[in-house]
């Protein structure tokens, strides 16, 4: 009893599985698919969401890639952080067209989900420049979302595309043997 206490008052981890185990699956809805509209629906909402995302500190995230990096390059492998792009919110608008498709979840909160992806990329190429290993941000421009089964998974065509672009980076940042 008293390890099980101490070990979920300390433990991130353990407090996560003790959740994931006793959670009914009703409690999680908020979490999957379907929202409650009023929590994002209108403006003002989404202007909240935006700047609740700005003035947020991605401390567990930060810490989480930093220390990625570091065991990577302690178990010998180097590191090259390569970022895709990111679909505008006009194409999120067409790619998901109702809070009932695929990802609908996002719909109303767009602003605030491209802001928090651009700030993960600030904060990837940061801690990559700290530990002093590349990074690099597939252009807008050659990336195709019609590489994507569900706008989130690519296809193997696309998987074989992105394949193309990372090595085109590793290429532009002079990371191959030989150059």
């Amino acid at each position: 009893g008293k390890v099980i206490l101490f070990t979920l008052k300390h433990s991130q981890f353990a407090k996560t599985l003790y959740a994931v185990a006793h959670i009914d699956d009703g409690d999680i809805s908020p979490f999957t698919q379907v929202l409650d509209p009023s929590i994002y629906e209108g403006e003002e909402k989404n202007h909240e969401a935006s700047k609740r995302v700005s003035e947020t500190e991605n401390t567990g995230f930060s810490r989480n890639f930093d220390e990625l990096i570091r065991v990577i390059k302690i178990d010998g492998a180097k590191v090259f952080v390569v970022m895709e792009p990111s679909l505008n919110e006009q194409e999120i608008a067409e790619k998901i067209p109702s809070r009932t498709a695929p990802f609908g979840f996002i719909r109303g909160l767009e602003h605030a989900w491209l802001l928090g992806q651009e700030k993960n990329y600030r904060l990837m190429e940061s801690i990559a420049q700290d530990n002093n290993v590349p990074s690099y941000r597939i252009p807008r421009g050659p990336f195709k979302f019609e590489w994507f089964m569900d706008w989130y998974h690519l296809k193997p065509d696309g998987e074989h595309q992105k394949a193309e672009l990372v090595l085109k980076g590793l290429i532009d940042n002079h990371l191959l043997a030989g150059q």
